[in-house]
């Protein structure tokens, strides 16, 4: 008995599965290139990250200056490198960043900072819809406490006071 190859052997209900399988496979290769695709458009657009690290450090400026010992200044203006991007509220011991113009209640990061039920930080909110304006927090703690202050700073920008 000769071996032959399974390609001879194959009828022509086998021919018309095996392009089936091939055509289907093709299809399924494209589907999943073309989600890839969107999935990245997707990624690329999307600010959670950056929005995630500026509640974080913000929020750890604020903690460290409740830890720090004695008078403190400390100028941030890491908010204006964003230029109108985004909007920003620091309240009830939280720092909550959005895509400018939204209510804070959606699609915001969030981050806790400790607070210090002596002095609370008051409600601080951070708008960027002067997107030519440079935002700036000046985080001061003295006798009275921790006081976290907001001020736009245009052309004529002037350093924060000591």
């Amino acid at each position: 008995m000769k071996k032959r190859k399974l390609r001879k052997n194959i009828g022509k209900k086998g021919a018309s599965t095996v392009t089936i399988v091939r055509a289907f496979g093709i299809a399924m290769a494209a589907f999943i290139i073309v989600v890839l695709i969107q999935y990245w458009r997707d990624i690329k657009n999307d600010t959670f990250l950056e929005k995630n690290y500026l509640a974080r450090d913000i929020s750890l400026l604020i903690t460290t200056a409740y830890a720090s010992p004695g008078d403190l200044t400390y100028c941030y203006y890491g908010v204006g490198n964003y230029k109108g991007k985004f909007d920003y509220l620091i309240e009830n011991s939280k720092v909550t960043v959005v895509d400018s113009g939204l209510p804070f209640i959606e699609g915001g990061a969030i981050y806790y900072y400790a607070d210090s039920k002596a002095s609370p930080v008051q409600r601080v909110e951070i708008s960027g819809k002067d997107s030519e304006n440079l935002a700036v927090l000046q985080i001061v703690k003295n006798n009275n406490g921790v006081k976290v202050l907001h001020k736009k700073v245009g052309e004529d920008a002037k350093p924060c006071e000591p």
